[in-house]
C-alpha cells in the first residue's frame, strides 16, 4: 500500500485546542529556569552587603570587633565545654598560674579562668536581656507619642527626661534593689541586673524613635495611608516603624557597651549578681584590689582584660554601624565606601584622557612641522576696510540725508538702506542683462 503524504500530514497536525511548542536544541540548551528556581539557588550570606559596603580602616573596625563579640560568644555558649572547673570550686587561695589553674586562683579559691569563661555567659545574657526589653519598651513608646502627640506626648516626654536626667548608676542600684530584695539567684540576680540596665536606656531608644517619627509622619505616603482609611496602629506599625528603625541596631550595640560596664559597676559595688549564682567579673575586680596591694596580679588583670576587649569590640561594632548607616558620617576621617571607590572607577574610565605618544609617533610629527611649518593668522581679511566685513555707521553720526549700503557705496550690487528704514532694490547695470549685448558706447561709458 502506497504512502499518502496527506494522510500523514493530516495525523500530525495539532488538534483544535491544543498548543504545539516547538524548541531547537540551540534554544533547549539556553533556555533560563524559572524565578522560583532562581530564588532557591540564589543564597547570600547575612550581613555580606553590609560588609561589603565598607572600606578601610571602617572595614577593618568592623570585623575586628565582629572577631572579639564573636569570641566571647562561643566562649559563653560553650562555657561549661571550655571551662576546666565550676565558677563556684573552691581551691587553695590566691595560687599563680599554674599547669592546675591557667590564670591561677583568686582570694576566695576559684579558678580565675573558669570564672573569666562563666562570666562572658553571664556578661552576654545581661547584655541580649537589657537591650531586647529596652527596644521592646522604648521604641513602641516613642512610635505613639510621636505619632498620636497631644497629653500623651507631653506626659511621656516628661517622664522619660527626667529619667534621662538622672544619674545611670544611681538609678540602676536603685532598681536593683527594688527587684532583688537584697538577695539574688541565677535567674533573679541576672533579671535583676538586665532591669536595672534597661530602665537606664529606655529614654534613649524612646527619643531618637519619637524624632523619626515626628519627621516622618508628615511624609506624603502616610497622608496617602490615612486617606485610605487605614488605622493609626497600622500606619504606626506598617509604614512608620519600618522607616524610623534604621538607627535602632546602632544604638543597640552602642549600648550594649554601656550594659557591659554597668554591670560590672553593679558588681563592683556589691550591688550585683551573687558569687555562687553566676560568675561576674565586677565582683572579682572588688575581691582583686586587696591583692594588688601583695603583689598578686592575676587576680585583677584577666577580668579586666576580658572586660576591655568585649567593650572594645561592640564599640567597633556601633561605630563601623553608625558610619555605614549615617548618610552624613560615610566618608568621616578620609575613609570612601566601596559605592563611592565604584562610581570614582566608573567616572575615571570614561573621562576623556589626552593621547600619549611614543618616541617614534613625536620624531615623525617633529619631521611634520619641519616639512610644512605652520603660517600664523592673517587677521588683515577681518580688518573694517576689507569688503567683507559691513561698514557700521552709528545712529548719532549718521545724518537723515545719509543712506547705508551693504557692504560698500562703490559696488553697484549693494543693498541700500536709507535712515527711514527703506531698503531699495540693488542697482543694476547694462552688463547684467544677458539678453542684450554690450555696445561700444556702454563700454567706453562704463571705463
Amino acid at each position: 500500500m502506497a504512502h499518502d503524504p496527506t494522510r500523514a500530514s493530516r495525523s500530525d497536525a495539532p488538534k483544535q485546542g491544543t498548543t504545539t511548542v516547538t524548541t531547537t536544541p540551540a534554544l533547549a540548551a539556553t533556555a533560563t529556569p524559572a524565578p522560583e528556581f532562581q530564588n532557591r539557588a540564589r543564597f547570600t550570606v547575612p550581613g555580606l552587603a553590609l560588609l561589603r559596603s565598607t572600606h578601610g580602616l571602617q572595614r577593618g573596625m568592623l570585623l575586628t570587633g565582629i572577631v572579639l563579640v564573636g569570641l566571647f560568644i562561643v566562649v559563653g555558649l560553650f562555657a561549661p565545654l571550655i571551662a576546666p572547673y565550676g565558677f563556684a570550686e573552691i581551691f587553695d587561695t590566691q595560687q599563680p598560674p599554674s599547669r592546675d589553674h591557667w590564670l591561677g586562683t583568686t582570694v576566695g579559691g576559684y579558678d580565675v579562668f573558669s570564672r573569666i569563661v562563666f562570666g562572658a555567659r553571664t556578661a552576654i545574657e545581661v547584655i541580649v536581656l537589657a537591650c531586647l526589653l529596652s527596644t521592646v519598651i522604648g521604641v513602641p513608646l516613642g512610635l505613639v507619642s510621636g505619632y498620636l502627640g497631644g497629653w500623651l506626648d507631653r506626659v511621656l516626654v516628661l517622664v522619660m527626661d527626667a529619667l534621662y536626667a538622672f544619674p545611670s548608676l544611681l538609678l540602676a542600684i536603685v532598681v536593683s534593689i527594688m527587684v532583688s530584695g537584697g538577695s539574688s539567684g541565677v535567674f533573679s540576680g541576672i533579671m535583676a541586673a538586665a532591669l536595672s540596665i534597661t530602665v537606664v536606656f529606655i529614654p534613649q531608644y524612646f527619643r531618637v524613635t519619637r524624632n523619626a517619627t515626628i519627621q516622618v509622619k508628615a511624609e506624603p505616603y502616610v497622608d496617602a495611608a490615612r486617606v485610605m482609611g487605614a488605622k493609626p496602629g497600622r500606619i504606626m506599625f506598617r509604614h512608620v516603624l519600618t522607616n524610623v528603625s534604621q538607627s535602632i541596631p546602632v544604638i543597640m550595640t552602642l549600648n550594649a557597651s554601656e550594659s557591659i560596664l554597668t554591670l560590672a559597676s553593679l558588681g563592683f559595688l556589691g550591688f550585683g549578681i551573687e558569687p555562687t549564682s553566676a560568675a561576674e567579673w565586677g565582683y572579682d575586680l572588688n575581691k582583686a584590689m586587696s591583692d594588688t596591694l601583695n603583689g598578686i596580679w592575676w587576680t585583677g588583670i584577666f577580668p579586666g582584660i576580658a572586660i576591655v576587649l568585649i567593650v572594645t569590640g561592640v564599640t567597633l561594632i556601633g561605630e563601623s554601624l553608625n558610619d555605614v548607616l549615617n548618610p552624613l558620617l560615610r566618608t568621616r576621617g578620609g575613609t570612601t565606601t566601596a559605592d563611592e571607590e565604584e562610581l570614582d572607577a566608573v567616572v575615571s574610565a570614561t573621562a576623556i584622557t589626552a593621547p600619549v605618544f611614543d618616541e617614534n609617533e613625536l620624531d615623525d610629527l617633529a619631521a611634520l612641522v619641519e616639512r610644512e611649518p605652520i603660517v600664523p593668522f592673517d587677521p588683515s581679511p577681518c580688518s573694517p576696510d576689507s569688503p567683507l566685513v559691513a561698514k557700521t555707521i552709528s545712529p548719532s553720526t549718521a545724518s537723515a540725508s545719509e543712506p547705508i549700503t551693504s557692504p560698500g557705496h562703490d559696488d553697484p550690487g549693494s543693498t541700500t538702506i536709507t535712515p527711514h528704514g527703506q531698503v531699495s532694490a540693488p542697482r543694476t547695470t547694462e552688463s547684467a542683462r544677458p539678453d542684450e549685448p554690450e555696445t561700444p558706447n556702454a563700454t567706453e561709458e562704463r571705463a
